[in-house]
């Protein structure tokens, strides 16, 4: 915290705040409620700010926020890996539940962990989980166009060098029936051989 302070102390419009984890090490309310308060000091000190989280109350106030943006790096809960993929505006989700199982914690215990949690918490949870399956729905369908798209423009292109070789193939063709078969003046018609 005592960073913190000096931070808060020296902040200005030229400066960039880069926070790890604001408000950890203490209860999670006072935690929650001290790191949005300090956000908005520096805010108002116009200072440009990157800071990390897992209050649900800090994502909660990037989302109402004007000026304030949430970001997340994907987790790939099947490999239990980071898939390194920033994403701006998607709030993190905690995985906590989903990697305790997978790392093989007790259903009753994960069953009774999630009634703990609280009414309010889950249904933020529930909101960003939400928002993450649509932004890979999205995502996926963006991708689907990306390659339709993709797929006209080459067969666009096949078509229209096909066309052009046909014009070709017909200019060729047309002028070859107009005209009966003649040798260039440089070469001789061979004589044939007289039996």
């Amino acid at each position: 915290m005592t960073n913190i302070v000096q931070i808060i102390k020296l902040a200005n419009a030229g400066s960039l705040c880069l926070i790890d984890e604001l408000g950890a090490g203490t209860d999670p309310v006072e935690g929650a409620a001290l790191a949005i308060a300090i956000l908005e000091k520096l805010r108002d000190k116009h200072a440009k700010i990157a800071s990390t989280t897992h209050y649900a109350e800090l994502k909660e106030f990037a989302l109402r926020t004007p000026g304030v943006e949430n970001g997340s790096c994907e987790f790939d809960v099947a490999t239990l890996k980071p898939t390194y993929r920033l994403l701006i505006g998607v709030p993190g989700k905690s995985n906590a539940f989903a990697i305790s199982k997978r790392l093989g914690i007790d259903d009753e215990i994960i069953s009774r962990a999630s009634e703990l949690v609280s009414n309010e918490n889950r249904q933020f949870e529930d909101v960003v989980e939400k928002l993450e399956k649509r932004r890979q729905s999205l995502e996926k369908q963006l991708e689907s166009r990306k390659q339709k798209t993709k797929c006209r423009r080459q067969n666009s292109v096949r078509s229209v060098r096909l066309k052009r070789q046909d014009r070709k193939l017909s200019v060729l063709f047309h002028a070859q029936e107009r005209k009966p078969t003649q040798l260039p003046k440089n070469l001789k018609r061979r004589e044939k051989p007289r039996i």
